[in-house]
């Protein structure tokens, strides 16, 4: 996802409402009901932007993540959760 596809224009990732939708959907001054489904979710969003970014390919994915090819695979499996490549179930 990128904001040009969006808006037609240029610009940022970190511009972009992405990942942090999850975060997004917890109104400010309100703590999540799981800590550990929250943050769950977060780092499957990061992973599918980054995938995104880079074309779907891992090891250019790995290396922009600071991660090892091995370590983003275990993320990948981590959250393999019947997914299509755009989220829907």
């Amino acid at each position: 996802w990128s904001l040009r596809e969006k808006t037609g224009t240029a610009g940022t990732a970190d511009a972009a409402p992405g990942p942090a939708s999850a975060a997004a959907a917890i109104p400010a001054g309100a703590l999540p009901s799981d800590l550990r489904a929250h943050m769950h979710a977060i780092e499957g969003g990061l992973l599918r932007q980054a995938l995104r970014q880079h074309g779907h390919h891992q090891k250019r994915t790995a290396r922009a993540l600071g991660l090892s090819y091995d370590q983003l695979r275990h993320l990948l499996r981590k959250h393999d959760d019947g997914r299509t490549e755009d989220g829907a179930a």
